[in-house]
């Protein structure tokens, strides 16, 4: 990949994105994405957006996700 390649974020759509294709070093974000990114997003618990090239917006090349909820701290 040229340091000249185009991105753009957009929500992770099953058809439009090759999630078998992606790979990071940590297996289980590898997994997540592939297997648990999309059931979430089904579920209304959270939502995944991908970063994909311009030119192959098929293509992921990274991913991060967000959830709705709280943590309570205690004093």
């Amino acid at each position: 990949m040229s340091a000249e390649t185009q991105f753009r974020i957009e929500p992770l759509d099953a058809i439009r994105h090759r999630r078998e294709g992606f790979r990071c070093e940590s297996h289980a974000l590898t997994d997540y994405l592939r297997q648990q990114a999309r059931k979430e997003m089904a579920a209304k618990t959270s939502v995944c957006f991908v970063l994909v090239p311009v030119g192959d917006p098929g293509r992921i090349a990274g991913f991060y996700t967000l959830s709705a909820t709280s943590i309570s701290l205690s004093k």
